[in-house]
């Protein structure tokens, strides 16, 4: 039986879903209510069909075997361990408050919190420690803070028991050589080495958090192997040398707990706390300094609110505008908003949506460009300094939430990207279930912060509802719907603008977002009908309001899925009419192009996308894809490096990269890529590149091993099956194995060309994959149709070159590779390609190939 996919409103057992929370590689984590004992908990959830679910089951046992030894204040309790339809989950206490990484994203935290913290997290690990128990993955985000104050270390998945029967080690297996258990910026020298571990590694990682508490910084901010390097030989720079503040004593604990020999460290948590501690009864002078400070600035204040309230808002305000004014270009990103609680994030994620979104339609023929939350996301933008480096934004809106009872307090500013200093400032109160009054003031205020104009008419289209309640609804959903961390998310945005509808059935934005939660759901499932399901949506949506842009371009999205290119591209014609500016219709309706095979206007467009957002890095991916497909690899890499350098954090970007360094022959850069990208973030599309990199230096079994975690990763995924099938079948010892493979790629194959018939990589995969099989006819009707497309794409003119050897049509094949040769198809990879081995000794081939036969 399949492990359930809870969603909101759900039961496991006893315990009532109510939202998620967090998420992982292994599975996610929900709050709930627990319906016997009237309590809110935390679950914690495998993925369903974990793609490691041996490593993943062991993970959640090893936690609850930690924390059921433990009973401490800082250390989270757990509640049970149970399994539900062949699914694990643990049960914990919910924990509200703020992991220790959003605390320091505003920089250094005082010195006297930083101590206070270090103390209870040496309490905890102290605790742990004397019953066995070394923690092994601390690190800022497995950290959490109380709104009461009390640090919860969280987390004990990589424990280790010092009486457990089982070892992480003989799970920990990842790409092709052994992972260590932890994460790599915060793991001991120790660690790295594999070395036998005791508690002195969790007080490495603890010297590593205390050191970016005082500093605001990590201790080392490299990746990958120059990474490796400074944990084992750079020596550690003083705490005291980056902030001024950090005194002598408290520089020298730091140290410490950082020497890179073990002996050298606190030899154990109790020791480290002693010195701690000390620096804590230490603080008191510090914070009567601090309290100094604080009354001269309230005396200050004091005089201001004398003048008057009217008199000092001016003032105030004039001040502020010439000491600090807003640049006359501005480009601006709107942080997510943020609540201490976190008791309501999917709403506080579409408020934030929502305003962005009002802000790009505002500002639309202004000097101002507003960041999508879809970019913030996809560039993994998490502070003021994310948003300048990777997206060069010069301002940024910061918002935090307060719920109070019935009452919702907001307060807003807008930050200078590169000195972080606070321009302007704002702040509201608004009824919790006036949701309307909430966004609106949200957008009024930040209209005035940025100081630019309102347009008359743009603030009377309303909210596409009446209902306060259907609009709440629909604001969550917009949250869930503009995380997609899972499929677990689009069902919760699912839900929640199932319920928007039921209130409401004429609220054409909720169709329309529902349109796309079925267009979502069905690039993961495949399942045909929910194509249908979205264009119904999409349909309904246009009907209710013709006008809406939402759902024009949930309907052109549609069409192009179902291989209505002529549509998708009138559809997205009308759209950019209403919005010049939208980057995203840009790169769909240059894919509409592309897929009619009008290439000229297709690069056109790709290029009038960037035009658009030129700080965006998905404009250059989605060109650089363009490129590659033309066999035009130097620009299509060039398109890319210029993407790694706006977005260097995102693992898609590496991926397509190396995957253009293996379509150029350059294997070695390609694997060095590829592992970066992987150790970024894993991913179906990394594993997949690798795969083919090493299948091009005929290592078959390195190959077989990335294609089959690319299967894990893309399941349904057509080319996963399809490649692991060929990396099979040129392993004599899996030979067998590969037709299996290659019947599951068809089926695949099949199910998407029911949905668009019309899809010329689809039945290009189709012809490769019959072939293989030896089904003659049906491979040669799939290819005709690929070729009859796109018959001047180099990438088709080099398959039907396989496929026709594959076949014994040997006259055949070389009449195509010539073609696809003379389109500049890598005369490299062909001659590396052992499907075409058999042509190796024929005159036409050398002819063909020159000297990259030989390279």
């Amino acid at each position: 039986m399949a492990a359930p996919s809870p969603r909101s409103g759900g039961m496991l057992g006893r315990y009532r879903i109510l939202e998620q929370i967090g998420a992982g590689g292994m599975g996610v984590v929900f709050r709930a209510r627990d319906e016997r004992l009237a309590r809110d908990v935390a679950i914690k959830i495998l993925h369903p069909g974990s793609i490691r679910s041996s490593i993943a089951k062991h993970r959640v046992r090893n936690e609850a075997l930690a924390l059921s030894r433990l009973n401490h204040p800082n250390v989270e309790t757990i509640f049970e361990f149970d399994s539900h339809e062949d699914c694990d989950y643990l049960v914990m206490e919910f924990i509200p408050g703020v992991s220790l990484d959003e605390l320091m994203k505003a920089g250094p935290i005082p010195q006297a919190q930083a101590i206070s913290l270090m103390v209870q997290l040496l309490r905890g690990l102290a605790a742990a420690h004397e019953k066995g128990i070394i923690h092994r993955d601390l690190k800022p985000s497995n950290l959490r803070l109380t709104p009461d104050g009390f640090l919860k270390i969280l987390d004990f998945g990589l424990a280790h028991c010092a009486d457990s029967e089982v070892e992480m080690s003989e799970f920990t297996t990842e790409t092709h050589s052994t992972v260590l258990a932890g994460t790599l910026a915060y793991m001991s020298p120790e660690q790295l080495r594999n070395a036998p571990l005791d508690p002195r590694c969790d007080i490495y990682a603890a010297g590593l958090i205390f050191y970016q508490m005082c500093t605001g910084q990590p201790c080392f901010t490299e990746s990958g192997a120059v990474l490796i390097d400074a944990i084992f030989n750079r020596p550690v720079v003083s705490p005291s040398k980056i902030n001024k503040q950090v005194g002598s004593r408290l520089a020298a604990a730091i140290l410490k707990a950082l020497e890179k020999d073990a002996n050298a460290r606190f030899q154990s948590a109790r020791e480290m706390l002693g010195d701690v501690e000390a620096l804590e009864s230490a603080a008191p002078a510090t914070l009567r300094a601090r309290a100094l400070q604080a009354a001269l600035w309230i005396a200050l204040i004091a005089i201001v609110i004398c003048v008057g309230t009217f008199e000092r808002s001016r003032i105030t305000g004039w001040v502020d505008r010439r000491i600090h004014p807003v640049p006359a270009n501005r480009y601006v990103a709107v942080m997510p908003f943020r609540s201490a609680t976190n008791d309501d994030p999917a709403f506080d994620q579409g408020l934030t949506e929502a305003v962005a979104a009002k802000l790009m339609e505002i500002t639309a023929f202004q000097p101002v460009q507003v960041v999508s939350p879809r970019e913030l996301r996809t560039e993994h933008v998490e502070s003021v300094v994310d948003a300048r480096n990777k997206l060069g934004v010069n301002l940024v809106v910061e918002g935090d939430l307060q719920r109070v009872g019935d009452v919702v307090r907001l307060s807003l500013e807008l930050v200078d990207a590169a000195s972080r200093r606070i321009l302007r400032g704002e702040s509201l109160v608004a009824h919790s279930s006036d949701t309307f009054a909430l966004q609106d003031q949200v957008i009024e205020k930040t209209v005035q912060m940025l100081e630019i104009e309102m347009h008359q008419g743009l603030g009377e289209q309303g909210h596409g509802t009446t209902s306060a309640e259907a609009f709440r609804f629909y604001t969550r959903g917009r949250g869930f719907l503009q995380n997609q961390n899972s499929p677990a998310d689009l069902q919760s945005a699912a839900d929640q603008f199932r319920q928007a509808l039921g209130i409401d059935p004429g609220y054409a934005e909720a169709h329309a977002s529902m349109g796309l939660v079925y267009l979502q759901q069905y690039l993961i499932d495949k399942n045909p009908d929910l194509v249908s399901n979205s264009g119904k949506e999409c349909e309904q949506a246009a009907a209710l309001n013709a006008h809406l842009s939402l759902a024009k371009v949930c309907l052109g999205k549609v069409r192009l899925t179902t291989g209505e290119y002529e549509q998708a591209a009138s559809i997205f014609q009308t759209a950019l009419a209403d919005d010049p500016t939208d980057d995203e219709s840009y790169r769909a309706l240059a894919l509409s192009y592309e897929s009619l095979g009008r290439n000229a206007l297709a690069e056109e467009t790709y290029r009038k996308a960037i035009s658009v957002r030129p700080q965006y890095a998905a404009g250059y991916v989605r060109y650089g894809l363009y490129l590659s497909h033309q066999a035009k690899y130097n620009l299509a890499a060039e398109q890319f490096r210029i993407a790694a350098k706006l977005s260097p954090d995102d693992s898609r970007i590496w991926s397509s990269l190396g995957g253009l360094y293996y379509l150029d022959g350059k294997y070695n850069q390609a694997l060095t890529t590829l592992q970066h990208a992987i150790e970024l973030r894993p991913s179906y599309a990394a594993y997949t590149n690798l795969g083919h990199s090493y299948f091009a230096l005929a290592k078959y079994q390195e190959a077989i091993s990335a294609f089959e975690q690319a299967v894990a990763l893309g399941s349904r995924q057509i080319q996963a099956h399809g490649n692991l099938a060929r990396a099979y079948y040129w392993y004599p010892p899996k030979r067998t194995e590969s037709a299996a493979e290659y019947q599951e790629a068809l089926e695949l194959v099949q199910s998407e060309l029911k949905v668009n018939g019309k899809d010329a990589d689809a039945h290009l995969l189709a012809a490769q994959y019959n072939a293989m099989l030896s089904r003659r006819a049906s491979a040669l009707d799939n290819l005709e149709f690929a070729i009859r497309a796109r018959p001047n794409d180099a990438e088709t003119l080099y398959f039907a070159a396989i496929i026709h050897n594959q076949l014994g049509d040997k006259r055949a094949a070389l009449s195509w590779l010539g073609k696809a040769v003379q389109r500049g198809y890598s005369p490299t990879e062909i001659a590396l390609t052992p499907e075409l081995n058999s042509l190796k000794s024929d005159p036409g081939y050398l002819a063909i190939l020159g000297g990259a036969v030989n390279h």
